[in-house]
């Protein structure tokens, strides 16, 4: 599983073949989980929150998962930092109380120029988390539920007798 905010393709020999995907959406990982329903091992590269929420979910299913992320946890990133509220049936699901970071509640929305703004009501609301906070909190999460996190560079993805091996900087 390649995660990130947009589909990944490296090159990588198999990377097209059924149940190897790039993961961005929740959707995506419905439609790994229902092309797997006997797989006991994934290994995720990228560790940031679509791999490490990638990582919980697979967890929690019962597969045993590996997620390697070339960067150190946690991480500062530009980041918008607010979620909508309507993913938080799913965070309720992968036992994730976001409350307890106690984020700011958002249900407006302001755009201001120099001279005017414009205030608009978000139907649905939100909540505002630094990212920071956030990759430690699912990062925690992730190692609680038993995900191994390796801190390494991909280079390679092999694809050789319907096996794939993973090569990394660190030949880990």
């Amino acid at each position: 599983i390649a995660t990130g905010s947009k589909s990944n393709k490296f090159g990588w020999e198999g990377e097209n073949l059924n149940g190897v995907t790039g993961l961005y959406s929740k959707q995506d990982l419905e439609n790994l989980e229902n092309l797997s329903p006997n797989c006991k091992r994934a290994v995720i590269v990228g560790g940031g929150l679509a791999g490490l929420t990638a990582g919980i979910h697979l967890s929690k299913i019962g597969i045993a998962v590996t997620i390697i992320e070339k960067n150190e946890f946690p991480k500062h990133k530009v980041c918008g930092e607010y979620i909508s509220n309507e993913v938080l049936p799913y965070l309720n699901w992968l036992d994730i109380d976001i409350s307890t970071l106690e984020p700011t509640n958002i249900t407006q929305l302001e755009f201001s120029t120099i001279d005017k703004s414009i205030n608009i009501d978000l139907p649905l609301g939100g909540f505002g988390i630094s990212r920071y906070t956030l990759d430690e909190f699912l990062y925690q999460k992730a190692m609680s539920n038993g995900c191994v996190i390796i801190k390494d560079k991909v280079e390679n993805i092999i694809f050789e007798n319907d096996e794939f091996t993973v090569e990394t900087t660190d030949n880990i």
